[in-house]
């Protein structure tokens, strides 16, 4: 089996109401959630890098003060580019990794136009 065709058979995007939601197999249970937040829960502030289809920003949870690094994909780009897979991996690895030298992903959330990775 390919690790592409591995990763899909884990974690799928589907279609919902215009956007997109993840659905999890049985298999595999994520450490970080998918939550009901948007962009407009956070204050954005300096950007910390900036990718094909992605940007990375400093945001503060207005609900609590918490500082995060925000990483936001663009959903577009990725189907166009046929990025899936990718965007797929990488939250997977990033929610099973926990080392105190690499970031670690809190949650994730998406809208109709982007995914979003909390990570600090």
């Amino acid at each position: 089996m390919t690790m592409e065709k591995e990763f899909d058979s884990k974690l799928t995007l589907q279609g919902n109401n215009g956007g997109a939601s993840i659905s999890r197999s049985k298999s595999f249970a994520f450490k970080a959630p998918q939550e009901n937040f948007t962009i407009q829960d956070f204050e954005l502030d300096k950007i910390y890098g900036v990718g094909s289809y992605s940007k990375v920003v400093r945001a503060k949870k207005k609900e609590n003060g918490a500082v995060y690094a925000l990483k936001i994909m663009d959903k577009k780009f990725i189907t166009k580019e046929n990025k899936t897979a990718y965007v797929k991996l990488e939250r997977i690895v990033l929610d099973q990794l926990d080392h105190p030298g690499i970031v670690k992903l809190f949650f994730t959330f998406q809208d109709s136009f982007s995914l979003c990775m909390l990570l600090l």
